[in-house]
């Protein structure tokens, strides 16, 4: 179903499914629009369709070509970059906490390779992914640290501080994980 979406002196043309629901709706606008659903209000003949985000469309008599009135308000240039790069480290994390976590292991492998050419090789391998985990999440935090977030973004500036505690628990993991392979390394001298 073609729909038309007023929002101040624009209008857009929204195409759903029949059988959707007004949140359906809002989604779509939320993507199509850049008007996130929680700042949305979106009317209808009188009706507050975002407050009924479970209705159907059908059921708040909307049909083909009806033209629905959109207030709110896009997000700022700055609150996108944000919340992508807040997601693109997030991503990235996940990885890294894996790869530490997997460091530990490769240290008990590390005892039960008999031949010390062995020894010394896993032990160099798993000193670069120490290492190359370690950079990656220096690199992470200047790039937190670079993005323009204004003393009004109070929700990214909490997002960015709960990141970057993490980021510093996951250097802490990774010094810990290198003076262990120095201690092996000391040891095996």
């Amino acid at each position: 179903m073609l729909l038309y979406v007023m929002c101040a002196a624009d209008k857009y043309e929204v195409t759903v499914d029949d059988e959707c629901t007004v949140g359906d709706l809002q989604q779509v606008i939320a993507e199509q629009i850049d008007v996130p659903v929680d700042r949305q209000k979106l009317l209808f003949k009188g009706q507050n369709l975002h407050r009924t985000p479970e209705k159907p469309l059908k059921a708040c008599k909307v049909k083909n070509k009806s033209k629905l009135m959109l207030i709110g308000v896009a997000e700022d240039p700055q609150t996108i970059e944000c919340k992508q790069v807040f997601g693109e480290i997030a991503k990235s994390l996940e990885k890294y906490e894996a790869t530490l976590a997997q460091v530990p292991e490769d240290i008990r492998g590390l005892e039960h390779l008999t031949r010390l050419d062995d020894q010394k090789k896993l032990h160099q391998a798993t000193v670069r992914k120490v290492k190359s985990v370690n950079e990656f999440l220096v690199r992470h935090l200047e790039q937190l640290d670079a993005l323009p977030i204004s003393q009004e973004m109070l929700e990214m500036r909490t997002r960015r501080k709960r990141i970057i505690a993490r980021i510093e628990k996951l250097l802490e993991t990774g010094d810990d994980l290198n003076s262990t392979l120095q201690d092996i390394k000391a040891t095996h001298s």
